[in-house]
């Protein structure tokens, strides 16, 4: 979170990570690899990774912002890697969000209300990247991923799924194609491996726990797939997380645990 006044200039760029501006007041302009204009109260710029971007303040000499900064990972990186600008009616509230996370940095055996803090600010960031696209927009496919999230317990079968969305075989393969890039079933691994993650380095579960939580009854298996997936067994890939070798954050790795969740 940033209050900016009188002169101010960024020239920067950030590897492997990407960034989303929320300006509440005030104006700056923007260059982002030849992308230019003005970030007012109200909208939300996008700077993909690896990419240079520069801030000037406008004629206020004012700008109250708030920036979030995310490794490139999986799911973010679905999203259209080009720089982009679109109004945001969730500025406040995603400002409320990381002011509220921030106070409950200073009390640090309440971990469940930061958790709650986490999860609030990740839907908030996951609507408004949702829109970001409208005309592929489909609510169905919203509710049914919400429904799966909520029961990763469940072996859903193709059938299942398109029961729950009401939809052809055909019409959901052609329409998690056109959103995700990719199969049904495909996403649902995705989805189950991004929670086991978030249960083994963020709760330090164990493997059998954390493969339980993701929807796998058994723990071999489910070490087949999350090695096929990450290229580590899920002991390895603990350890490597747990030695700080890799700087993912609790916010980013809650948002792959509840992916695809208004």
């Amino acid at each position: 979170m940033s209050e900016l006044h009188d002169h101010h200039h960024i020239d920067r760029t950030f590897d492997q990570r990407f960034m989303l501006v929320f300006t509440l007041e005030g104006c700056s302009h923007f260059d982002i690899d030849g992308f230019r204009g003005d970030m007012t109260a109200g909208s939300l710029l996008f700077v993909p990774a690896n990419t240079r971007f520069q801030f000037n303040l406008g004629p206020e000499k004012y700008r109250k912002s708030v920036w979030v900064i995310v490794d490139c990972m999986p799911f973010w990186t679905d999203i259209e890697q080009r720089p982009w600008r679109v109004p945001c009616r969730e500025n406040e509230q995603i400002a409320r969000c990381l002011e509220n996370l921030y106070a409950e940095q200073q009390h640090p055996s309440n971990s469940r209300l930061r958790e709650l803090q986490i999860e609030t600010l990740s839907c908030y960031l996951h609507r408004v990247l949702c829109r970001k696209a409208p005309e592929s927009y489909d609510p169905r496919l919203e509710q049914l991923l919400r429904q799966v999230n909520e029961s990763l317990q469940r072996k859903w079968s193709i059938c299942e799924l398109c029961e729950h969305a009401n939809l052809s075989r055909a019409q959901l393969h052609r329409l998690f194609k056109e959103h995700y890039h990719c199969s049904p079933a495909e996403l649902i691994t995705r989805i189950r491996l991004n929670m086991a993650e978030y249960m083994l380095c963020v709760k330090q579960s164990s493997i059998a726990e954390a493969a339980y939580a993701a929807g796998y009854n058994d723990p071999f298996y489910f070490s087949t797939v999350f090695k096929k997936y990450h290229g580590l067994s899920p002991s390895c890939y603990q350890k490597k997380r747990n030695t700080g070798q890799n700087t993912d954050s609790l916010i980013t790795m809650r948002r792959r645990a509840t992916d695809l969740l208004k």
